[in-house]
């Protein structure tokens, strides 16, 4: 329910709104755009995970990953989290 005078606005429960449809207010003429949208904390739609390697580690790369949002309001890329400490190196004999 919206009080236009006081700018006072109620939210009220989904089937409250519905059975009472016909006394809704058509808000389609007042949103005019977001012009941009603010998140916090800075996410993207990629966001970056990764660690840090020994020098000598060429195939531990594939263990970066990282988060997808669907959202095509945020930024593209973002590292997100970055670890201070070094992946360990395993080696596995069979």
């Amino acid at each position: 329910m919206v009080d236009e005078d006081a700018k006072v606005f109620e939210f009220k429960q989904l089937e409250g709104i519905l059975k009472t449809r016909s006394n809704a207010i058509d808000w389609t003429s007042k949103l005019n755009g977001i012009p941009k949208n603010s998140y916090l904390p800075d996410v993207a739609q990629s966001n970056i995970f990764s660690f840090q390697y020994p020098d000598d580690a060429t195939q531990l790369n594939a263990r970066d990953s990282s988060i997808l949002i669907d959202n095509f309001n945020l930024e593209y890329e973002a590292d997100f989290y970055s670890s201070p400490f070094e992946i360990a190196q395993i080696s596995v004999c069979i």
